[in-house]
């Protein structure tokens, strides 16, 4: 008897199953300079998204205002434009020109900083946001049907390659909704001040500012907060913190001049001592979300970001909304972000320009942790070998704008992880420590394992890859070239890194406060080399001395006398931090140019997006002449010797599963 045919599997929604794919809004825009995005394109042979087409007429082209007040990017893209587009070359002037006010304006400002002069890719965001808000403020329902073409014309598309898309028509209250999906390091804020400054534009052109009750920027946490404080009074705003009693009206301001900052964790649905009702303050609002992808698995935060501007407009910000929609595993947030992603300049496209830096990427598995030692005296050595680059350089690398490396290891937990009614295993944190009281003593261990890993011989130290080779080859060519063993490397390290030339036992100080710091320090050293930034400090210096003190290798936990709080310093050239340590607290919003190194210990799938961010803050560079790029795509002839290893972010993962993928 013949079997019945087995019925296929129904599969998921374009949104679900290829999110980028289904970015009907950034879509739409492209086609409106002429370049169908439903059709293949190809640049060179090869295949490319349709916005590469936008993409490559600008990304040769100098930065910067013409003599005659344009950007030069203007008459690029004008005469590259094709007859079949629907915007005009003076629509696009006339957008250019507001364009040009915004960005003199802000540059006006900006006394203790250099002037704004966008790359390629922050001008053409800026572009499309101007675009959509023209449309939007002066004939919303013509967006509306016009958008709605489009949706029809790109499901019909799909249905005919038996896909289904999960994108209904637009209804005009989702319009109120614009999304940016731009990578780490790639101006995010500046893009939010001039977002500023153009909706509060049109709104004014249009009559229509009365609408609005205030303008909110939203974030994940105070240190944000006062982040985006600096910023925006260096450019020429007047922010203040948003409070319950915020009535701008009534003391003659106007609603879109002043931006009102606070955090999402203020906000409740009643009036509380520390907390503030959302209702209090309507639904009529400007709101500018930074890390926008937050709250997504969750439906309170975006509940609470909703009512804020459910008769009002939002700006979201990040650079993981694609992570954070498979997170989330929602096909209705899923087709509601896809159709609000005006502009999609991820990691892949930033990287693949040529900017922010190179990286390798290294992982420890499970099977495979008996090796572990090993694997991190290896990781400690990448570290050490770029801080020596860095100091012995001299003015090898004048002019490069690189920074003072930064090694930062973090993990999933902090003070441990129960494994029954009756034991906690030891949390990643503590084992870092562990690890780092293992190394400075005794020393002999570590001195035979610092030859072992520089010998280059993946048999003995048991890491190699697929083809059985070390995996650390020709990682180590400058410690190489020096032709020191394993005691003068160790004995360079105690002194370079740890600040304790005669090495010690590992010493952890709790800052008193609720910095949520503990300070890393060597014997009696004065000088911290390291710093423990979590959310609950005192919980794991208890944890830390209950796991730790029996091995004999750590010192003790002790509160410090004289400490101060140094993670605020941590940016600076001059600090004299070279390890922080942490458990996913500072992922967001930090505003640091040093990390060089970079471990994650037992970072799997759900923390994508958060991985991603964390990386996003490892590859940021300044480079030569503030162009964002490393040296190899910016100069590729004649680099300085050596430059790409500090230009190069070394990924060092013990059970981080997401880094296989």
């Amino acid at each position: 008897m013949s079997r019945a045919p087995r019925s296929s599997k129904a599969q998921p929604p374009l949104v679900v199953s290829h999110f980028q794919e289904a970015l009907v809004l950034n879509q739409f825009l492209v086609g409106l300079f002429g370049i169908d995005p439903l059709h293949p394109h190809t640049d060179s042979g090869r295949q490319v998204r349709p916005l590469e087409m936008l993409a490559k007429t600008l990304r040769s082209v100098e930065p910067g205002i013409a003599p005659n007040g344009k950007h030069r990017f203007l008459e690029a893209l004008i005469s590259h434009l094709p007859t079949s587009a629907v915007l005009t070359p003076a629509e696009l002037t006339r957008y250019d020109a507001n364009l040009v006010a915004h960005t003199q304006a802000i540059n006006g400002k900006r006394k203790q900083k250099g002037e704004i002069v966008w790359k390629y890719f922050q001008w053409l965001t800026l572009l499309f946001v101007e675009i959509y808000l023209d449309r939007y403020f002066s004939d919303r329902q013509g967006l509306c049907a016009a958008l709605n073409d489009f949706v029809e014309r790109f499901n019909r598309f799909h249905e005919k390659l038996k896909r289904s898309t999960g994108i209904s028509l637009y209804a005009a209250d989702d319009l109120n909704k614009l999304c940016l999906q731009n990578a780490t390091g790639s101006g995010k804020t500046l893009l939010m001040h001039v977002n500023l400054r153009q909706f509060a534009h049109y709104a004014r052109c249009t009559g229509q500012a009365d609408a609005y009750s205030r303008v909110i920027v939203l974030s994940p946490n105070e240190r944000l907060s006062e982040q985006h404080e600096r910023e925006l009074r260096d450019n020429g705003f007047y922010p203040e913190p948003l409070r319950q009693e915020s009535d701008l009206a009534s003391r003659g301001q106007s609603a879109l001049d002043i931006p009102l900052l606070t955090e999402i964790t203020k906000l409740a649905d009643e009036q509380k001592v520390k907390q503030m009702a959302v209702d209090s303050f309507g639904d009529a609002n400007l709101l500018l979300v930074d890390e926008g992808h937050r709250g997504m698995s969750g439906s309170d935060w975006k509940a609470k970001r909703d009512k804020l501007a459910a008769r009002g407009f939002t700006f979201e910000y990040s650079a993981t909304f694609k992570q954070a929609v498979k997170a989330a595993n929602d096909k209705v947030l899923a087709e509601s972000y896809a159709k609000a992603v005006l502009f999609d300049y991820s990691y892949r496209y930033f990287y693949a320009d040529g900017y922010g830096k190179d990286y390798r990427i290294f992982n420890l598995p499970k099977d495979e942790l008996a090796h572990k030692d090993t694997y991190l005296t290896a990781a400690l050595l990448a570290f050490y070998q770029q801080l020596r680059m860095f100091a012995e350089a001299g003015k090898r690398y004048a002019g490069y704008n690189l920074e003072k490396p930064l090694w930062v290891f973090v993990g999933a937990s902090v003070t441990g992880r129960k494994v029954d009614e009756d034991s906690v295993s030891p949390s990643d944190v503590a084992q870092i420590l562990d690890f780092l009281a293992r190394f400075l003593a005794p020393r002999e261990e570590c001195t035979r394992l610092i030859g072992l890993v520089l010998s280059g011989n993946g048999q003995q130290t048991g890491l190699m890859d697929a083809q059985g080779r070390d995996v650390f080859v020709n990682s180590f060519p400058y410690l190489r070239d020096l032709k020191l063993d394993g005691a003068a490397i160790y004995a360079d390290i105690c002194q370079r890194l740890f600040h304790a030339p005669g090495g010690g036992h590992l010493v952890v100080e709790r800052v008193k406060g609720d910095s949520g710091e503990l300070l890393l320090k060597v014997g009696e050293a004065e000088q911290a080399f390291g710093v423990i930034n979590v959310g609950d400090a005192a919980a794991l210096a208890k944890h830390g001395q209950e796991e730790l003190e029996h091995k004999h290798s750590l010192a003790g936990v002790r509160p410090s006398e004289f400490g101060e709080a140094v993670f605020g310093d941590v940016h600076k050239p001059d600090s004299p931090i070279h390890l922080l340590v942490g458990s996913k607290k500072f992922i967001e919003g930090w505003d640091c140019w040093r990390v060089s190194s970079l471990g994650l210990m037992r970072m799997g799938q759900s923390e994508g997006a958060q991985i991603i961010q964390l990386f996003g803050r490892g590859v940021r560079l300044k480079g030569k002449d503030l162009s964002l790029m490393r040296t190899s795509r910016y100069q590729p002839v004649n680099p300085p010797r050596d430059i790409h290893f500090l230009e190069t972010l070394n990924v060092f993962g013990v059970q981080a599963d997401f880094m296989a993928t």
